[in-house]
């Protein structure tokens, strides 16, 4: 890992917001590894979404289509455990069993999410990622006799998610329905993610933490004796094989 201690002030802001690898054919910086990649690859899966919306009436029937109204949050939960982790500082690959991703999701939630999601961070985070993430299946909670569950729709952009009672259950008494838009979901957490590279650009703080927690994952990890050790060794093998047999061919 990086030694922060060793860093100069300007030191810090390039390693967060300077190229990483100019020479490489697409530079980036780290922070751009979650405005630009990250972030690339959920806005093509949106643009996919709009794309069968808009064509889902001529599409043929057979394989089945989804709205992507479920596998959208899965994607959404990687950047914000992504980036809730760099601003709190703490990494699975850093902490170990102490890395603690639902409080880093509630603090980044409450600090840069607007009111709506700021009121049930911890049931959010625990429906999506422990919910879609995990199971593929929205999870339903119970406080005080009442059922709580979750929805995600991709229907209407403009449509803002809610809280209402759930009318379609009929054997449940009133139960809650939280529905999620998980396009407006992509929209705020884009929106969150440029209130905390505000924050960073002025914050030695912040740059602190995120050095931390990017650098954690930039380690090079030592397999030697571990359960994936015999699958290295036959990659080795493998690849040193098939080179001899070039080296064969050409001579």
């Amino acid at each position: 890992m990086v030694d922060i201690a060793q860093m100069s002030t300007k030191e810090k802001s390039d390693y967060i917001f300077a190229l990483s690898t100019p020479d490489h054919p697409n530079p980036i910086t780290r922070f751009d590894w979650i405005e630009k990649v990250l972030f690339g690859d959920i806005q093509t899966f949106v643009d996919g979404i709009e794309n069968y919306l808009s064509h889902k009436d001529t599409l043929p029937k057979d394989p089945p289509r989804g709205g992507g109204n479920l596998a959208l949050p899965i994607l959404i939960c990687t950047a914000l455990e992504l980036v809730s982790a760099l601003f709190s500082g703490t990494t699975r690959q850093k902490d170990g069993r102490a890395y603690n991703a639902t409080e880093n999701v509630r603090q980044f939630v409450i600090r840069y999410f607007p009111g709506f999601y700021t009121e049930f961070p911890l049931i959010f985070w625990d429906g999506v990622r422990n919910g879609i993430t995990h199971s593929f299946f929205p999870k339903y909670f119970e406080y005080g006799g009442k059922i709580i569950g979750l929805s995600f729709f991709v229907e209407d952009r403009k449509a803002q998610s809610n809280i209402r009672e759930w009318d379609e259950i009929k054997e449940i008494e009133t139960p809650i329905l939280i529905s999620f838009n998980s396009l407006e979901l992509v929209r705020i957490l884009k929106e969150s993610i440029q209130r905390y590279r505000i924050e960073l650009e002025k914050s030695e703080e912040l740059q602190n933490k995120f050095i931390e927690a990017f650098s954690s994952y930039e380690q090079i990890i030592n397999i030697d004796g571990n359960p994936k050790s015999e699958e290295a060794r036959k990659i080795i093998d493998k690849l040193s094989r098939e080179k001899f047999i070039i080296t064969e061919l050409k001579t």
